[in-house]
């Protein structure tokens, strides 16, 4: 796959300069999460985004519309709307939509650059012929009665497994950036060498590991087909992690589960029968702490460094469970416990943001516009050096 970073502040120069005497950039994306880095940024640096020029079938990709110089109504309120055709290398169109919002509000009188409200989001069918595909827009603005046609193009290409991965320090890296490059056709590869290797021994270490593959398949359903379809050909030492990585990432095929043999079948109903293990709105232990920091790496979220946020004070969380626990040696440990989720969530924090500045970018969002407590708020300043 083809792909490479987007900075935003050259898209802003072409906005701004008038280079294509235009108001708006359009450009195919596979970034997992474009509405956080958006909405739930305060931005002092450019944001970074993917773009993509070849993908797979049911690969699934956004279009990503920045727009600016529209106009304005009397109350400064700005209505923009935007036609969208997706068309075969033969020539039919594949995906139409039309007037999809792109801005209906009212705004600052110096009319800053917008991201559109909606994001659509494609995938090409497995029924679609390879080749290229032309995407055609048509942006409308409402107030002063103008449209302007946008142009650009995507490959399809079939999906082919291969091996890729050589060593952990390779698995790690690609993990570690996952969300600002995403490479989903590296994932299956990525999933069976860790089955495969000493991490799957360590619950503390796969559970984590396991929740990245999850996101990454159940947003991307061609790589859950392509693991369906190496299935048969795995060692019986991994078949059981394979397969609760197809259940829980939302694998449908009933057939493929039909033809398991008896005792494969016998643990995917056990597998259907339970529920995945998720840390719920705070970590409480460090296994909770890492799921949010591998769920990051896979998508970029905002929620997830919202949730690590949340666990730098789990006071109130410590108060509740001194009312209810009975035994003082039980309150001291879980006191004791929580401090030192609280220490390590503290520590991950601090380390990650020198890598990510996304993270730095979602925690200033949330400085200034969330609820914290004095205790969080304080850590936020040393983070952010206020």
């Amino acid at each position: 796959m083809l792909l490479r970073s987007v900075l935003l502040s050259f898209v802003f120069l072409l906005l701004s300069a008038h280079l294509w005497a235009t108001r708006a950039v359009m450009f195919v994306s596979n970034d997992p999460s474009p509405k956080d880095k958006w909405h739930y940024t305060v931005l002092t640096e450019p944001l970074e985004y993917s773009k993509v020029e070849v993908v797979f079938p049911r690969q699934p990709f956004h279009l990503l519309l920045f727009i600016a110089e529209y106009a304005t109504d009397n109350q400064h309120h700005a209505l923009l709307t935007y036609d969208l055709e997706v068309i075969d290398p033969f020539g039919k169109t594949v995906f139409h939509k039309r007037e999809l919002t792109a801005l209906d509000a009212r705004v600052k009188e110096n009319n800053p650059i917008i991201l559109s409200e909606n994001i659509v989001q494609i995938s090409l069918q497995e029924s679609f012929p390879f080749g290229t595909y032309e995407i055609k827009l048509r942006l409308t603005d409402w107030i002063d009665n103008t449209y302007q046609d946008l142009k650009t193009y995507v490959q399809s290409s079939p999906y082919d497994y291969q091996p890729y991965f050589q060593s952990d320090s390779q698995l790690l890296s690609w993990q570690s950036q996952y969300y600002r490059n995403p490479r989903p056709e590296l994932a299956i590869d990525g999933f069976l060498y860790m089955a495969r290797s000493e991490m799957a021994q360590d619950v503390s270490v796969y559970r984590p590991m396991f929740h990245f593959y999850k996101e990454i398949f159940a947003y991307n359903p061609f790589l859950q087909k392509e693991l369906a379809r190496l299935y048969p050909e795995l060692e019986s030492g991994i078949r059981s992690r394979v397969l609760a990585l197809l259940h829980f990432s939302g694998y449908d095929e009933a057939i493929f589960f039909q033809n398991l043999p008896d005792s494969e079948l016998i643990a995917y109903r056990k597998l259907r029968a339970e529920e995945l293990e998720r840390p719920l709105t705070v970590a409480f232990t460090p296994v909770d702490l890492d799921i949010y920091w591998f769920t990051f790496l896979a998508t970029g979220n905002f929620k997830s460094i919202q949730r690590i946020v949340a666990t730098l004070d789990l006071a109130p969380v410590a108060a509740a469970t001194h009312r209810s626990q009975r035994n003082r040696d039980e309150e001291d440990l879980q006191r004791a416990l929580y401090e030192g989720v609280t220490e390590l969530a503290w520590v991950t924090l601090i380390t990650q943001a020198d890598d990510h500045r996304l993270i730095r970018d979602y925690c200033r969002f949330m400085y200034r516009y969330t609820r914290q407590t004095d205790s969080q708020k304080a850590k936020m300043e040393e983070l952010l050096g206020y």
